[in-house]
């Protein structure tokens, strides 16, 4: 699978929303609703999976079985473009245009993995706010791919531990008031099999997924479990 078909396949499950946010390094919304989480009557739950999990208390939330998804934010960590061509040859320099593609392809993976576990957990997926219904906003940001894989005219054989890592969040909103409920926040690492393994696009993509989709899952089984452990 070369990189114009896995941007074409990003586009697909990105057309039903409008684009995403690329930045390599602005801060994403959610950083702001963690460290104002407190301030806005959210109390801090213990997770077992999760880094930092912030909700607000009340019975409200067995209410919410349809959620309307935002697209979501991918940032990419501080220099990570300037420090990955720096340790390479100018033969092999990641373009601005291939970070883009990286990015696409990552916010295509957050929407559709989110809004499949919410699925699969019940939730109803909607597309305007309305009474009953939870506004949810993904983000990711500090994305460090660690080999990002394009076509080069000499392409090489590449190797890492892992795929890379990205801190994931959470925002949660009542859809129809936009009062903040919950706020999630999570260090992942796209971890692989082995000590060493073969990188390619591919395998980055399926590794980013697996950590995408375990961190939905958590998110969705912290907010069932509710403010109250």
């Amino acid at each position: 699978m070369n990189r114009h078909t896995l941007s074409a396949i990003s586009m697909v499950v990105l057309s039903g929303v409008s684009c995403a946010a690329f930045s390599a390094g602005a801060p994403a919304a959610v950083s702001d609703a963690y460290r104002a989480a407190t301030k806005d009557g959210l109390v801090s739950v213990q997770s077992r999976q999760l880094d930092e999990v912030y909700l607000r208390p009340g019975p409200e939330w067995a209410g919410y079985r349809k959620v309307l998804i935002d697209p979501p934010q991918v940032v990419f960590r501080k220099n990570w473009l300037k420090d990955l061509n720096a340790s390479r040859g100018p033969s092999r320099w990641i373009s601005q245009s291939d970070a883009e593609e990286v990015a696409k392809v990552a916010t295509a993976s957050m929407a559709k993995t989110v809004a499949d576990v919410f699925v699969a957990n019940g939730y109803e997926i909607v597309t305007a706010p309305g009474a009953g219904v939870l506004r949810v906003t993904p983000s990711v940001t500090e994305l460090d791919v660690y080999e990002p894989d394009v076509a080069f005219s000499r392409p090489e054989r590449l190797f890492t531990k892992d795929a890379g890592t990205a801190t994931l969040g959470l925002e949660l909103r009542d859809s129809a008031s936009g009062a903040l409920l919950g706020v999630v926040v999570d260090r992942g690492t796209a971890s692989q099999i082995r000590e060493i393994n073969r990188t390619t696009q591919t395998s980055n993509i399926f590794w980013f997924d697996a950590m995408f989709r375990r961190w939905a899952t958590n998110c969705v089984a912290a907010i069932e479990a509710g403010p109250v452990r």
